[in-house]
């Protein structure tokens, strides 16, 4: 996926819609910057997108992507969207599946058993440091590590 397209995803998936609303919006325009490209009265059609969702949509910055990016690139962590080829087979037909997923190592279509890390925007130094050995530990016993990656 280019930048540009990168961007786009991650414009979206800033704006915190309801996976439903995303999707919705998707599956009306295509792709994430068609969104973006769409009048606001295109998109205040869509049953799905609040009027709140709907004024977050208009006012998405670019900037806190842009830096997403470069983290994303400094980090080995890759984007991928939910049209992506390697978006996972297990998650394609969930209705409240993600927009957007970020990936740190390998997706295997084998993987069977995940856990899912959720946490906190302002987590305490013992939060970081019991988060990180416990995913180390579940790794080490074959289990995938999956987050939201929202912001925080």
């Amino acid at each position: 996926m280019n930048d540009d397209a990168k961007l786009a995803w991650l414009r979206l998936a800033n704006v915190e819609l309801t996976p439903r609303a995303a999707h919705a919006l998707l599956d009306r325009f295509g792709a994430p910057q068609a969104i973006f490209d769409a009048a606001v009265d295109d998109l205040a059609s869509v049953p799905e997108l609040s009027p709140d969702q709907l004024d977050r949509l208009v006012h998405a910055d670019t900037m806190p992507t842009r830096h997403q990016i470069a983290w994303a690139q400094r980090s080995d962590v890759t984007i991928i969207g939910r049209d992506a080829p390697e978006y996972p087979a297990a998650l394609r037909d969930l209705p409240d599946r993600p927009a957007v997923l970020f990936v740190r190592g390998e997706l295997i279509d084998t993987d069977r058993f995940a856990v899912a890390l959720v946490g906190t925007r302002r987590p305490s130094p013992y939060g970081r440091q019991i988060t990180a050995r416990l995913s180390r530990e579940l790794c080490d016993l074959g289990l995938t590590i999956v987050s939201g990656g929202a912001v925080g």
